[in-house]
């Protein structure tokens, strides 16, 4: 059944485990989403989505009670999308591949590029058995990404050693250029955009566009701060909170309804929105 938004953003902590150059500085209180709070976070927008994406900002797979979440979203019938730096993959093997709630993971190869040797070579053997075992057991899409600024020296080199890494463990027979590639049933390896988290202190973007925030999804941060999108990791377009109050109601909500119109009338109604920069891909 189609829902107001494609998918939910849902931010279970804040913290990561690495900390990475192209990644937006945390400067909130450490925080980490409960069970408890995350149940309630799913009865609220289950009637709007059929999607939650565990990402914002934060390593997902680091919270403590990783696998009660997902048991949490499949009891409502909610699919779960999450993005992980890929370096506690071993931890969480058995209940990625066994939660009937997973619908799609995304590693981000680039958080590479912020590993010591050490970390790098235990990320890559995790990896390794990872994509070995989603070979024989497909269950759900993985996706693996690269940036693709081969402007920039350190992330070329990044992005030959990993193809030189998958060509090796797969037998596949990859070059640059062929990305973005299916290398198979359900596992797919891409070159994603760089893009510049927006903040308050970047200067006006003059173009006048649109964008998805607010129409296909939101963003829900680890205290219930309800954001107009997931690149808003501050809570800069607080709608309301999730906690204190259910969906319909911060949907009804001035800031909510001037933000859509603003969209609508190309004029970003928030500060942050009309810093991003990300929205220019939203000039048609």
């Amino acid at each position: 059944m189609n829902k107001q938004f494609k998918m939910i953003y849902v931010e279970i902590t804040n913290r990561c485990n690495l900390d990475c150059p192209f990644c937006f500085p945390q400067s909130l209180s450490a925080k980490e989403m409960t069970p408890e709070e995350f149940a309630t976070v799913v009865e609220r927008v289950r009637p709007f989505t059929n999607h939650l994406y565990l990402h914002i900002k934060g390593e997902p797979l680091s919270h403590r009670e990783f696998p009660k979440f997902l048991e949490i979203a499949h009891g409502a019938g909610l699919k779960i999308n999450l993005t992980t730096n890929g370096t506690l993959l071993a931890r969480h093997h058995d209940t990625l591949f066994e939660s009937p709630a997973l619908h799609r993971l995304n590693i981000s190869l680039q958080s590479l590029i912020a590993q010591s040797p050490a970390q790098k070579e235990a990320t890559l053997k995790g990896l390794s058995h990872f994509l070995k075992e989603h070979r024989k057991n497909p269950r759900f899409i993985l996706s693996l990404r690269l940036w693709n600024d081969l402007t920039k020296p350190e992330v070329q080199k990044l992005n030959e050693e990993v193809i030189g890494f998958l060509n090796k463990e797969l037998e596949l027979g990859l070059h640059s250029e062929m990305l973005p590639k299916t290398l198979g049933e359900k596992l797919y390896l891409s070159k994603e955009p760089e893009f510049k988290w927006p903040a308050l202190f970047h200067e006006k973007n003059p173009l006048a566009t649109s964008c998805l925030g607010g129409k296909t999804h939101l963003g829900i941060l680890a205290d219930g701060t309800v954001t107009l999108c997931c690149l808003d990791a501050l809570g800069h377009t607080a709608l309301g909170n999730i906690f204190s109050s259910d969906l319909t109601a911060i949907l009804k909500e001035s800031r909510y309804l001037l933000a859509m119109q603003g969209f609508r009338d190309r004029k970003p109604h928030h500060e942050l929105c009309q810093k991003c920069e990300y929205r220019n891909r939203f000039l048609v």
